[in-house]
Order: C-alpha cells, then sequence, then structure tokens
C-alpha cells in the first residue's frame, strides 16, 4: 500500500519532468500541454521510477493504480487550466457582493474612520495549484485502496476543489462588538440569496482567552440558523457551527460558499465553490509565513510549484530536519507557531501603518520560550524575509509572463 501522498506527487513530477524533455515543446518558461500519445504509463515505468525510492515499499498492486492515476493527471492539465479560467466570472460576483454589501464597514482614515474590515481581496487558484489538489484527492483514492478513480474531468475538478475562488474579509482590529455587526450582515445577505453558505468553520487556537476571540459563538450559531432556513427550502442537508482547533494554533472563520446558477445569463458554468476567510490583520502576516511553512512539511507546493520559492522550500526542509542537537524540531516547530499566534492576538494594531513600520517583528522564538528547542534559523521573522524575497521574484515573473502573452 502506497503510504506517502508525497511518494505520489514526487513520482507524478518526476515522470513528467522526463516526458517533457523529449516531447514538450517549450515556449520561455511556460510548457505546451502533454500530447496524448505521452500520458500511457505502464506499470515497468512506475517501477523505475519506484526503484530510486530506497525508502518507500511498494506493493505490486499499487503499480497499476498509480500508473492510472498519473496518467488521469496529466491528461486533465488542459482541464485544469479551462477550470481556473472560467472561474473569472465567479470571483468577479462573489466580490462584487462582498464589497458592495460590506462597504460600510471599510475603514478609510478620512472617510470611514470607524471602519473595522480592510477592502475584501479575491484570489482564483491557479492550474498549477488545481492541479495540487487534484493530486491529493488521488493520492487519498490510491491509499483508500479504492480500485477505480474518478475520471476528475471538468465537473468533477470544481467538485473535488471547493476553493477554486477564494476571498479574504481581513479584520482591521479585531472585537466581538464589530464582528456581530459583520455576521448581522452575512445573515441578511444569506436571507436574501445573494450568499449560499455550504460549511462554517471557526478555528480558534487552544488557549485563547475569550476576550480574544474573534466571535462570539452566539452569532456563529445565528448566522447557521439563517442558512438552515434557506437550505431546508431547496432540501439541502443543514449545517452547524464546526468549532476547530488546529495545533498550529491557527485562527480565522472559514465559509465554504456555492456559486453555482448565480448568474446563467452572464455564461457562468455552474458548479463553483468558493470559500472565503475572515482573519485579523493581527496575524495574517504570521498566517501567510506560517502557510508556507505548513506547506512545505506536508509536501504540498507553493503556488503550484513556482521554482521561485525553491529557496524557501530549501531552507526551511535544510533546518527543520532534527539533529542531535534539536532532536524534536518538527514538533517543536509546530508549538512555537502556536505560541506566536497567541501571543501575536495579544499585540494591538490600530491602523495598516504599524505593519508597515520597519521595526515591526513577529513573535521570536525568545518571545514564545522556544529558545533552544528549534533552531534560530526558524524564526519567523527569518522566514518572512526569504518568503518577502520569494514572493517578489514570482510576481515579477509572472508579471513579465503576462506582458509578453
Amino acid at each position: 500500500m502506497i503510504n506517502s501522498i508525497n511518494f505520489f506527487k514526487n513520482t507524478y513530477i518526476t515522470k513528467q519532468s522526463l516526458q517533457r524533455t523529449n516531447h514538450v515543446a517549450f515556449r520561455g518558461d511556460k510548457l505546451a500541454p502533454l500530447p496524448e500519445d505521452v500520458v500511457a504509463f505502464s506499470n515497468s515505468d512506475i517501477k523505475t521510477i519506484a526503484s530510486q525510492k530506497s525508502k518507500t515499499q511498494i506493493e505490486e498492486s499499487e503499480l497499476a493504480k498509480l500508473a492510472r492515476a498519473l496518467g488521469s493527471i496529466i491528461r486533465n492539465e488542459d482541464q485544469c487550466e479551462k477550470v481556473s479560467e472560467n472561474a473569472i466570472k465567479a470571483e468577479k460576483i462573489l466580490k462584487a457582493v462582498l464589497t458592495k454589501k460590506l462597504s460600510e464597514f471599510v475603514y478609510s482614515k478620512e472617510k470611514n474612520p470607524d471602519g473595522f474590515i480592510l477592502p475584501v481581496h479575491t484570489r482564483i487558484k491557479t492550474p498549477e495549484s488545481i492541479r495540487e489538489k487534484v493530486m491529493d484527492a488521488i493520492a487519498k483514492l490510491i491509499a483508500s485502496d479504492k480500485e477505480k478513480f474518478a475520471a476528475y474531468d471538468i465537473d468533477d475538478i470544481k467538485e473535488t476543489v471547493g476553493d477554486i475562488v477564494g476571498a479574504r474579509i481581513t479584520l482591521r482590529n479585531p472585537h466581538v462588538e464589530d464582528t456581530k455587526k459583520l455576521i448581522q450582515k452575512l445573515v441578511e445577505l444569506v436571507e436574501s440569496n445573494e450568499l449560499k453558505i455550504t460549511r462554517i468553520e471557526n478555528y480558534v487556537p487552544d488557549g485563547l482567552s475569550e476576550e480574544l476571540k474573534y466571535f462570539d459563538e452566539k452569532d456563529l450559531e445565528t448566522l447557521a440558523v439563517a442558512v438552515n432556513k434557506q437550505r431546508a427550502k431547496r432540501n439541502l442537508e443543514l449545517i452547524k457551527v464546526e468549532t476547530k482547533a488546529k495545533k498550529t494554533g491557527y485562527m480565522a472563520l472559514h465559509l465554504d460558499v456555492d456559486l453555482s446558477n448565480r448568474e446563467k445569463l452572464l455564461g457562468i458554468q455552474d458548479g463553483y465553490q468558493g470559500e472565503i476567510q475572515i482573519v485579523g490583520y493581527d496575524v495574517e502576516k504570521l498566517k501567510d509565513v506560517e502557510d508556507c511553512c505548513y506547506k512545505i512539511k506536508q509536501g504540498k507546493n507553493i503556488k503550484g510549484g513556482d521554482r521561485s520559492y525553491s529557496a524557501l522550500v530549501e531552507y526551511f526542509n535544510k533546518y527543520i530536519e532534527p539533529t542531535a542537537k534539536y532532536p524534536n524540531s518538527r514538533e517543536d516547530f509546530i508549538e512555537y507557531t502556536r505560541r506566536a499566534y497567541l501571543e501575536q492576538r495579544k499585540r494591538k494594531f490600530p491602523d495598516k501603518a504599524s505593519m508597515k513600520d520597519t521595526q515591526y517583528q513577529l513573535p521570536t522564538i525568545e518571545q514564545c520560550n522556544m529558545q533552544g528547542k528549534i533552531p534560530p534559523q526558524l524564526d519567523f521573522n527569518v522566514l518572512s524575509k526569504i518568503k518577502t524575497r520569494s514572493d517578489e521574484l514570482y510576481y515579477t515573473v509572472r508579471n513579465a509572463r503576462n506582458s509578453e502573452e
């Protein structure tokens, strides 16, 4: 039995790069789609790659499954691109609804100094990120010993990847008094059928005091009641608020939303799902760095595996590995992350300028009482600087590609 999603992904990437060397036309840094005759994998192909993984034991029966899965992924590269491209209209509708309906809450130093959220940002997953999610799904099917795999055509992909469209609402200086107003506005959007919420997940770290929580549980229950009234009208399964505590201390409110059947006249394909993240500005910077660390530890790609982040990946992997001096570095880094979230939440940043201050720091290893347990190279401030350079390189390259096209 294949017991590692990382092996599946590494095998896919290795095999894909081998095929591209001889069969794929290069257009600068952009790869042309693989031709159909390149994707017929055999057990011998997979055995060749598997033999290079001396520490990975694979049963004979798993090789055929892996071959089918790899072929399915590569054949659907074009489909992932179409899913991403066709999500533009769905993203615009979600952004229009949130931007218009939440405008009264958006902070402006001159026009709305009492505003408690920053402008809403939306994004669409790149084709590379979508493929990453599809790989995760197929790898889990392999691990669960499924005999058949979904075809993962366009409809399958949209159903499997629930956050192709994403929106982030950033709480400027989170207080329950403000989030009550935000939840009430979301209730209004649900009741008017402008927003179809399908899931409510509230991430609250262990050890967080009541006064530092973003949301009151009763307010979230009120939102769930409104959602369920609408779902009952459509004979859909009722939902409940899911309060979760991640080991990392991550804190945010996630709302899954159904974006299908929104505006048929605009030609939007049915089936798109989205996710709204509501997170405090106090932890947003830490979240962005920590999210990259989480992906690296899990063997997931950053920005679809873009090479701009290779320095961050190599650096983090180098220092997260246990050594004689830091034997529990992986587990202790998770604890450092949890304490950092709690420490960061205690800080008060009344305006955006605080984050731009050159003296601004994320919680250090010493401030979280983790000195001597993890290498100083893993301090979030060090990781943040490397990530910032990677981000700059990524967007520079992407903008250059877009201008060429």
